[in-house]
C-alpha cells in the first residue's frame, strides 16, 4: 500500500497525470465525487458504499460517470486504495457486454499488473530479436518467389533446345538468385562481413553430384 493520501490529493495526483484538457472537462464530475465523500477523506479509508451512494444518487449514465470510474481505476493502480473500487459504481454494461461487477469481469491486483509491466519490459528488450527472425522470412520468401519466377521464365525461353539444357540452366540460375536475394534482404546492413557472402553464394554447389571418375 502506498503512502496514505487524502481523497482531495489523490485528484491532484490523478489531474496531473491526463492530458490538460481531458483534466479541465473532468474535474466538475471527480470534484462532485470528492464532495460526496469528504475532501479530507483517506483513500485507503474508502468504502465501496460510499461509491455506490453517489452513483445512486447521481442517477447518471456511465458516460457521465466515467471521469469517476477511471479516477477509481487509477487509484487502485497507484495502490491510493487496497482495493479497485470501481465496481461499485454500476455503470451498466461495457462494450463487451457486462457489469463492471459481473461474474465475467475481472480485476488487477498491484502485483499483477508490475509483474505485466515487467513482462512488457521483456518483450520489448526482445525486439531486436524478433525483428531479425522477421527479416529473414521476409528475405526467405521473396528469394523464393522470385527465383522460382525466373527458373520458370529461363526453362521456357529454352525448352525448345536440347533436353538437360532447360532444367539444368533454370535451377542454377533459380538457385543463384534465391540465394542472392536471401543473403541480400538478410544480412544488408546486420553488420555481417560481405566478405563471408561467397561462401554462401557458393554452399549450394557442394550438394551437386560430382560426375568425374575416382582416382
Amino acid at each position: 500500500m502506498a503512502e496514505s493520501m487524502s481523497a482531495i490529493e489523490a485528484v491532484d495526483h490523478f489531474l496531473a497525470s491526463v492530458d490538460p484538457d481531458k483534466a479541465r472537462d473532468e474535474r466538475p464530475e471527480i470534484d462532485r465525487f470528492v464532495a460526496s465523500i469528504g475532501a479530507d477523506l483517506l483513500m485507503s479509508d474508502l468504502s465501496g458504499t460510499q461509491i455506490a451512494a453517489f452513483a445512486e444518487a447521481e442517477g447518471e449514465s456511465g458516460e457521465t460517470l466515467e471521469p469517476v470510474r477511471a479516477f477509481l481505476a487509477y487509484s487502485a493502480r497507484m495502490a491510493f486504495t487496497s482495493s479497485n473500487l470501481v465496481g461499485h459504481l454500476h455503470i451498466g454494461e461495457s462494450a463487451a457486454g457486462f457489469t463492471l461487477d459481473s461474474p465475467d469481469a475481472y480485476g488487477v491486483t498491484i502485483e499483477g499488473l508490475a509483474l505485466m509491466e515487467t513482462q512488457i519490459e521483456e518483450l520489448k528488450g526482445r525486439r531486436p530479436e524478433i525483428a531479425e527472425m522477421l527479416r529473414i522470412a521476409m528475405a526467405s520468401g521473396s528469394a523464393f518467389l522470385v527465383a522460382q519466377l525466373l527458373d520458370i521464365k529461363v526453362f521456357d525461353a529454352l525448352r525448345q533446345q536440347v533436353w538437360w539444357k532447360a532444367p539444368a540452366a533454370s535451377s542454377l540460375v533459380g538457385s543463384f538468385v534465391d540465394t542472392l536475394i536471401f543473403f541480400f534482404l538478410a544480412f544488408a546492413g546486420s553488420g555481417m562481413p560481405w566478405s563471408r557472402c561467397p561462401a554462401g553464394l557458393v554452399a549450394p554447389l557442394a550438394s551437386l553430384p560430382r560426375w568425374s571418375k575416382p582416382l
